[in-house]
């Protein structure tokens, strides 16, 4: 009973020792996760923007740049996250290849969940697609 009497606290104390460890490793988990869902978020909306650029017709009232901000900014207000990401599109090239590109950007420093890990400020993604009817 003694031997028992002297390690009764001894779990109580390697907890409290591991608690930070383990804070600190939950709290970059969640930073990390939620830095690549807002990543993963940016390509998808850019890619969706830059294929719908690309598909506009040439007799279309919106041009295929515009076509393609429109598009690309629709989608990331459709996911319900915060802030507004730049949607940028520019075409080059010559006929017959004509390539729009889609370049997205959304300022990260003002959406960090926790804080804890060090990122990017910003976040940014390109798209290119060749333009389908010329």
């Amino acid at each position: 009973m003694k031997r028992q009497a002297k390690t009764r606290g001894a779990q109580a104390v390697e907890f409290a020792l591991m608690l930070p460890v383990l804070v600190a490793i939950l709290s970059g988990t969640l930073d990390f996760a939620w830095y690549l869902h807002l990543k993963h978020q940016l390509v998808t909306c850019v890619g969706q923007g830059a294929r719908a650029g690309a598909a506009t017709a040439a007799d279309a009232a919106l041009a295929p740049t515009d076509t393609a901000e429109t598009v690309a900014s629709d989608i990331w207000i459709e996911t319900g996250l915060p802030g507004t990401p730049d949607m940028d599109a520019i075409q080059t090239g010559v006929t017959p290849n004509i390539f729009i590109t889609v370049v997205g950007t959304i300022d990260y420093e003002n959406h960090k969940l926790i804080g804890f890990l060090p990122t990017p400020e910003t976040i940014v993604h390109t798209a290119v697609m060749r333009l389908d009817e010329q």
